[in-house]
Parts: C-alpha cells; structure tokens; sequence
C-alpha cells in the first residue's frame, strides 16, 4: 500500500468540526515530570527535553564515535535506538533466535500481586524458569508516572522494553458525551479534529509520553523503547479498529491519519529520538480479500489499513486464537499471518515480530464461553515447532504474551500448572532467547 497523503501534506490531520457535540475540556494526563527524589530503584533524573548530545545523555564531555548505520524512521535517532534496532534485525536475518517477552512480567503475577514500585522482586516467568523474559511489555494507561520504575528496572536488568498506548481514557469521555450509535464512527474524527478539546487529549498524552521518553534514563541515557500504538486495528476488538461493540470503527483513511500524526507529532514536534515505531495489526492473514492495494501489501492482508512502510520500524502482528475457531487452529492462523508479515518485512527493510501472541483468554480456558484450557504441550508443540519448522515464521525476532493475573495467565507457574513442563522445555530450546541468553547475543 503506498503511503496515504490527505491534501498533498506530509502530516496527515482530517480536519472536521463537531462543536455542537463536544463536551466540556477534559484532560486525560497531565504532563508526565519524574520525580526530583532518590528510591531505591533508580535515580528519577530531571527532564532534559533535548540533550545536545548525540546518545541523549546528560551534558558532559564525551568521546567521538562513528555512528551506526541508521535504518529506522527517525533520520535523528540516538545511537542506543539504532544499536536495538540493528541488534534485532541481524538476529531476525539469522534466524537463529527468538526473544520471549511477557506483558509486566515484573509487576502483575498470577497470584495477584502488583509491585509498580518495584519492591517484591515479582516475575511469573522467572519462577518457572529461573530466567526473566528478554522483552519486557507495559501499558501507558496504567498511569506514565506508575509504570516509570519497573521500565528502568527493566532495562537495567538487559530486557527490551515494548510499551503500548490504547487510551481507553480518551474513549470513555468521549462515549459519555455523543448519542448511542454514534460514537463509534465518531471517536477517531473528534481526535484527529484540530480545534476539538478531544484532539488536545491526544496531544497532552502524547506530551507525556514524550517527557517519559526523554526522563527513563541509565547512567544518563535515554532508554530504546519499542512503542507500539494503536495495534489491532484490523478487528473489532480496539475502539480505532474496523468495528467496534458499537457499530463500525473509524474509516481506514482516518486510521491512517492517526497512526502518521503520532509518530509525527513524537519524533517532529517533541523531538523524541528514543522510540521504535512497532505496527501490529491483528491476524494479517484473514484480511488478504480487502488487502487491495497490491503496490505494498501484495495482497497477503498486510496492506490493508496499514499506514505505509515509511512510518514504522517493526512490522508485528497480534495473533490469539481460541478452541474451537471456524477459521482454522492457532497454528494454522499464525503461520499463515507470520508469511503476510514477513514478506512485507523483508520487501520494505522491516523487523518481523509477533508482537502479541497467545492461548485466547488465558491458558486456563473459560468455562462461561466453553473454551477449554488450552493443550498441555501448546508451548512446543501449537507454538514453537510450528515456528522453528517454518521458513517465514522462523524470522520473527520476537514474541510477546500476555499479563498473568488471577483471572487469567499465559505463563503457568508451580506449582501445578500442567503447562509447566511443556514451558520449561520451550525455555530449553535452543531457538528461544529469555534474558541471560539475549544479553550474551552479539
């Protein structure tokens, strides 16, 4: 698909008026600033904005170096970005590993616990294995401010950070304020609307984003964060995507405009250097009959509603499948959405992830819907055969699953958990990559 332009400009904003229906001035986040005071965590170092160095460090003499290649979206970039960037994509070209990451994996744990300061030492995926995962997932709704201390913790221990952005916030204020039946289609047009108070919440979240961006630091260094925004928008399931509980989503042109005008607004106006662009629709594969424009995606599903290979630096793709699926079996799902996205990867110089991958609901099942737990091998045998035997799904670079909590969980825990052994063999294989091993790659 080619990269969509609305009158000809660069930045994409549909402007379309609906005074008479907003509501009064909301605020979804006030600017993120860190704190001026020590823990025992890490230092919560001051905002910077725009560092004169090249690497985001704090002012001080530092030696020249020769740059990296850059061949992410951000033409300014900082050197550690670039290092991530680079370090994925030779391992996604090898084929030889596959990161495991886990949503908070170092904050929620299937007992119930939380621990966003960073006291408990939580880590479902380290009871079981003995290792963490190499990719660490968090959520910018949970509060900029409350996730601050396990990102940096989880960036000082090695791990890959990945943070997404649903704004779940933003929908509820603007669902209570316009008439049942509409909101669905008007939720992404109030947003991208510039004189609406609902576009203003977009860019006070982004602000914030962007001030966290600048402040999660390591010795002076702005932390590489893969940032993921407005992911599965090709199902029903996010209120920007194609449908939603309450009609149809927002128009793919309108999807298009919000995703560029992100990235935009991050990189451009706020300056922030740190961030990988991550686009993940959800299961490429089942969209291949409205995936047209045979110029970008080929027609595989990729290119449908997707914002052009200009504006990303990681083609993913979110795949859960529950027990029992008309369309066919997780597996079956999977692999087919791996080759739409691999090939666009390698077509557009991309990194191929699986950005979220899973049992639908949680490996326990559901007893009120009927889904049954999921197979006690699903591990190796639903997963990570599949995944090695194939020669596009052999590519992906990593694999993200989601949070444990008490009501659901994707990586089972002793003791008990019938998935258990199944998970310490997928740990085992030589083809995964959890903390220690993803330090050690060069």
């Amino acid at each position: 698909m080619k990269t969509r332009l609305i009158n000809s400009l660069p930045v994409i904003i549909i402007s379309m008026i609906f005074a008479a229906c907003n509501p009064a001035p909301p605020t979804l986040d006030a600017p993120y600033k860190p704190d001026d005071k020590k823990d025992t965590t890490t230092e919560l170092p001051g905002n910077s904005g725009n560092s004169d160095s090249t690497d985001g460090t704090d002012s001080g003499d530092k030696p020249v170096v020769t740059p990296p290649v850059n061949k992410t979206i951000d033409p300014d970039a900082l050197p550690q970005a670039i290092e991530l960037y680079n370090r994925l994509a030779a391992l996604s070209l090898s084929g030889q590993g596959l990161l495991f990451g886990h949503q908070y994996d170092n904050v929620n744990s299937k007992s119930g616990s939380k621990d966003f300061d960073q006291v408990m030492g939580i880590s479902d995926t380290y009871k079981a294995v003995g290792d963490y995962p190499a990719l660490f997932g968090f959520n910018f709704d949970s509060g900029i401010d409350k996730i601050y201390k396990a990102v940096v913790n989880a960036a000082k221990m090695g791990g890959v950070i990945t943070i997404h952005n649903p704004m779940n916030q933003y929908k509820d204020v603007v669902d209570a304020s316009l008439k049942a039946g509409s909101y669905a289609t008007d939720r992404v047009k109030f947003m991208l609307d510039e004189t609406s108070v609902q576009h203003k919440m977009l860019t006070n979240r982004l602000d914030s984003i962007a001030l966290f961006a600048d402040s999660a630091k390591i010795d002076g260094k702005q932390i590489p964060i893969i940032f993921r925004p407005w992911h599965e928008n090709t199902g029903g399931s996010q209120w920007w995507g194609t449908k939603t509980s309450g009609g149809p989503g927002c128009s793919d042109d309108e999807y298009v405009a919000l995703w560029q005008f992100t990235v935009h607004y991050l990189r451009d106006v706020k300056h922030v250097h740190s961030l990988l662009y991550a686009y993940a629709p959800s299961r490429p594969s089942e969209h291949a009959s409205q995936d047209l424009d045979e110029g970008d995606g080929g027609g595989s599903g990729y290119g449908f509603r997707n914002p052009g290979w200009e504006w990303f630096d990681i083609a993913g793709f979110d795949c859960y499948v529950k027990l029992p699926y008309n369309k066919g079996s997780f597996t079956e799902i999977y692999l087919a959405s791996a080759q739409a996205t691999v090939d666009y990867a390698r077509a557009h110089d991309k990194i191929p992830a699986s950005t979220e991958f899973g049992y639908k609901g949680g490996l326990q099942g559901n007893s009120k819907d009927g889904t049954p737990p999921a197979p006690a091998n699903w591990f190796t045998q639903e997963f990570l055969g599949p995944l090695k035997a194939d020669p596009y799904a052999s590519q992906l670079v990593y694999a993200l699953t989601w949070t444990n909590t008490t009501g659901g969980w994707w990586v089972p825990t002793p003791p008990g958990d019938v998935w258990l052994s199944d998970f310490v063999a997928f740990f085992n294989d030589p083809h995964m990559m959890f903390l220690q091993k993803w330090k050690n790659y060069k």
